[in-house]
């Protein structure tokens, strides 16, 4: 079947389709002779009115039916061509815009993995700063450690608290002990909160401490 300007015609017809259409107009034609009483003018003669002759029009001979109906097919022909390679075109669009998308989301996660890392990194590397340091002064009394008592322990509280429990260090600041007598002394954190610490002085076997005290810092 053969599409022609919207008409559909079996190859087996199209034959007595035009015949059909031929005499048709032919018939137009004598129609319109009967009725105006003047020959209708054939498409292949020309009038020319100025000289008032009528000459045969220098045109070429008409085209036959199965000529006319080979150019229909030709164009037909063409046309179908035309949309095929339209539409291998657009389906070529259609992968190359495909494949860059795909390109664009392999990109993007590539991207988000590396943000992802750099965020890790970041968090390594803060819980390794130390964000404040605070420090002071621990004292035992006079004499508190030259006689019965073997210790003390003294608390210091941070003027604000920590974001997290601060490591502490201690070191002596100030040892006074009898010349006579051995020294056995120590200084040890006892315990380290957020918001205060407490650090131990003391000593052992027959060692008279007549003043002791620490530094202590305090970061986190």
């Amino acid at each position: 079947m053969s599409n022609i300007k919207g008409l559909s015609i079996c190859s087996n017809q199209r034959r007595p389709y035009f015949l059909y259409l031929f005499h048709a107009f032919s018939g137009r034609i004598e129609q319109d002779e009967a009725l105006t009483g003047a020959p209708g003018l054939s498409p292949l003669v020309n009038t020319d009115d100025s000289a008032e002759r009528t000459e045969l029009a220098d045109v070429t001979a008409p085209l036959s039916l199965d000529d006319v109906i080979e150019q229909l097919f030709k164009q037909q022909a063409v046309i179908h061509h035309l949309q095929t390679k339209m539409m291998a075109k657009d389906q070529e669009i259609e992968k190359k815009v495909q494949q860059l998308q795909s390109e664009i989301e392999a990109k993007d996660q590539t991207v988000k993995a590396l943000e992802q890392d750099c965020r890790q990194e970041i968090k390594s590397l803060q819980q390794g700063l130390i964000f404040r340091c605070e420090s002071g002064k621990l004292s035992i009394p006079q004499n508190g450690l030259a006689g019965g008592v073997s210790f003390f322990n003294l608390t210091a509280t941070f003027s604000m608290p920590f974001r997290t429990t601060p490591v502490v260090t201690v070191g002596f600041q100030e040892l006074d002990s009898s010349r006579d007598r051995n020294l056995r002394v120590y200084a040890r954190v006892r315990s380290v909160y957020a918001t205060n610490m407490t650090v131990g002085i003391g000593k052992w076997d027959d060692t008279l401490v007549y003043n002791a005290g620490v530094y202590w810092m305090a970061c986190a």
